[in-house]
């Protein structure tokens, strides 16, 4: 089962992970020559707008027309999702540069970066600097402008929104 939806939060408000679907899929009996063209079916369009809490629904789900040599086990799914408080944090974060050649020494700048994230309240003082990592690839280095570009590759799960306050790192090569 797939969830359409279009869910709007109140501000300093968001889903709390993800959307929970019972049942998240359905059994589809009939002729195989028929449901084997079926790969999933989508709920009819879940809006909610303004949402500042646990959002708990009954939706319907789409299902194909000429449908009546098909059975579907569900017409309809419980759809659930916590809804949190949420505010936005940063942090510098060291940034590391990564396959640089052994016959090259290269000095960098910025050193650190600022991390902007966005997560709910219940994990923000859960959440250092130590959470993320950024690393710049050397290997892919923009040939065009001569910069690193800055990667998250590590953050926790609790984050949402992830963004680097600077876009390019600056290098020189020393000899």
């Amino acid at each position: 089962v797939v969830l359409n939806h279009d869910v709007t939060f109140a501000s300093g408000f968001d889903i709390d992970g993800s959307y929970q679907m019972e049942p998240d899929s359905i059994s589809v009996i009939g002729a195989k020559t028929i449901i084997d063209t079926i790969t999933k079916i989508e709920t009819t369009p879940l809006t909610l707008k303004d949402i500042n809490s646990d959002i708990y629904n009954t939706i319907k789900l789409k299902l194909p027309d000429n449908n009546s040599e098909i059975k579907f086990s569900e017409k309809q799914i419980k759809i659930m999702g916590t809804v949190k408080k949420f505010t936005e944090g940063s942090f510098l974060v060291p940034v590391i540069v990564s396959n640089i050649p052994e016959n090259v020494n290269i000095k960098y700048f910025p050193k650190e970066i600022e991390v902007i994230f966005y997560t709910s309240l219940d994990y923000f003082k859960t959440i250092s600097a130590n959470n993320f990592r950024i690393e710049c690839d050397y290997s892919l280095l923009n040939e065009e402008n001569n910069k690193l570009i800055p990667r998250v590759v590590k953050q926790p799960d609790s984050v949402k929104n992830v963004r680097l306050a600077t876009e390019n790192i600056e290098f020189i090569i020393q000899q």
